[in-house]
C-alpha cells in the first residue's frame, strides 16, 4: 500500500513537471515573432515570476526526492528499479543541469534588462533559452515515461504471479 501511494505521488509530481516543461518548450514558437521588448516583458511575467517561492522551483525538488524514495520502495524488482533510477537520472538532467546550465544564466539577463533597452544578444540568450527549455521538456517527458513503464511491468508481474 505505501508503495501504491508513493508511487502516485511520485508520478503526479513528475507529470506535473513534465507538463510544465512541455509548455515552456511549446511557448517557443509564439516567442520567436516577439520583438524585443514584448520579449522580455513576456518571459518576465511568465517565466522569470516563478521565482524560488512558486510552484514551478518546488516540484523539481519534490519530484527528485519522491522518485529516490521510489528507487528504494522498489529496489527488489529489479526492472521497475533501473527504470525507477533512469527516472531519477532523467530528472537530475532537467533540475538543477539543463536549468542552470542553459536556462537560469539567461532568466538573470532577462530579470536585469528593460523591454527599451534589450541586451545587444537577446536573439541568443531566446534561443538558449529555449534550447534549455526542450532539454527540461525531454528529460522530464523522458523520466514520466520510465515510471509509467515501471508501473505497466509490475502489475504485469504481479497478475502473472511474479
Amino acid at each position: 500500500m505505501v508503495l501504491r501511494g508513493w508511487r502516485f505521488v511520485t508520478l503526479l509530481l513528475v507529470a506535473l513537471l513534465a507538463g510544465l516543461a512541455t509548455a515552456q518548450a511549446l511557448e517557443r514558437f509564439g516567442a520567436q515573432t516577439y520583438d524585443s521588448g514584448t520579449y522580455i516583458t513576456v518571459q518576465k511575467a511568465a517565466y522569470l515570476a516563478w521565482g524560488p517561492r512558486d510552484i514551478g522551483r518546488l516540484l523539481e525538488p519534490a519530484a527528485i526526492v519522491a522518485t529516490f524514495g521510489l528507487a528504494v520502495l522498489v529496489r527488489v524488482r529489479r526492472v521497475s528499479l533501473w527504470l525507477t533510477v533512469a527516472a531519477l537520472v532523467a530528472l537530475v538532467g532537467a533540475y538543477p543541469v539543463a536549468y542552470y546550465t542553459w536556462v537560469e544564466p539567461v532568466n538573470r539577463v532577462f530579470m536585469a534588462a528593460s523591454p527599451t533597452a534589450a541586451p545587444a544578444n537577446w536573439t541568443i540568450l531566446r534561443d538558449q533559452w529555449a534550447f534549455g527549455a526542450a532539454v527540461r521538456c525531454v528529460c522530464e517527458l523522458v523520466a514520466l515515461s520510465a515510471l509509467l513503464l515501471s508501473v505497466v511491468i509490475d502489475a504485469h508481474a504481479e497478475r502473472n504471479g511474479g
